[in-house]
């Protein structure tokens, strides 16, 4: 599995075709559909979302994320395919624990937010 990960990266990272493919907007919509369900009730995913972050106030948006300079398609894959909370910071991002798929549809969604 961590092997998927690693291939899906270095795609992701090289502009692929593969890459390419997720961008489409099945993708986006996908990714937007799954972000609402499992990241909104702490990230404001669109502003248009139904449900409001419990977080209060809620972490950084999906959009802000989009923004950042650092925010590619290698950098959202590996951040949510890993835990960020431990003992020592418990209010971390746990790990979401969805598929190589969601992953794809999740970073296709927040990278279609850049300039918007």
């Amino acid at each position: 599995m961590r092997r998927g990960f690693f291939a899906l990266t270095l795609l992701w990272a090289s502009g692929s075709p593969a890459w390419s493919e997720a961008s489409r907007p099945a993708h986006i919509r996908a990714g937007r559909e799954v972000a609402q369900e499992l990241c909104a009730s702490c990230h404001v995913v669109a502003v248009d979302q139904k449900q409001m972050p419990i977080v209060k106030p809620p972490v950084i948006s999906f959009k802000e994320i989009a923004q950042r300079p650092t925010t590619d398609a290698s950098s959202l894959q590996g951040f949510l395919s890993s835990t960020h909370s431990n003992i020592s910071h418990p209010g971390a991002m746990p790990n979401p624990e969805i598929t190589a798929d969601q992953i794809r549809d999740v970073v296709a969604y927040i990278l279609s937010l850049r300039g918007k």
